[in-house]
């Protein structure tokens, strides 16, 4: 999914990187999702190697700050349960 994204947002998440505003897990999961590929949260812990606990919270600080954006569901072939799809929407900062 490739989203349009202003030049101010861009500068936005930047500033925040520079400032050191994010921590370091933070910012592992937004490179990772950079790309514009929606990720559960399973995903996002499989790719970067962080605990889940780990992932969910730093998944849903980021969230809160509106950083990242719930952008749909996935069903688990193993649980047959649906998991929210977490990735960036367009005027955010990818």
């Amino acid at each position: 999914m490739r989203t349009a994204v202003t030049e101010t947002s861009r500068e936005a998440y930047r500033s925040l990187i520079h400032e050191h505003k994010l921590q370091p897990m933070q910012e592992k999961i937004l490179e990772l999702l950079s790309d514009n590929i929606p990720r559960t949260r399973k995903e996002i812990r499989d790719a970067t190697g962080m605990e889940l606990s780990s992932v969910c919270g730093r998944v849903n600080a980021l969230l809160d700050l509106h950083l990242l954006f719930i952008v749909g569901e996935k069903k688990d072939p193993r649980t047959n349960k649906y998991q929210e799809l977490i990735g960036f929407r367009q005027g955010s900062l990818f």
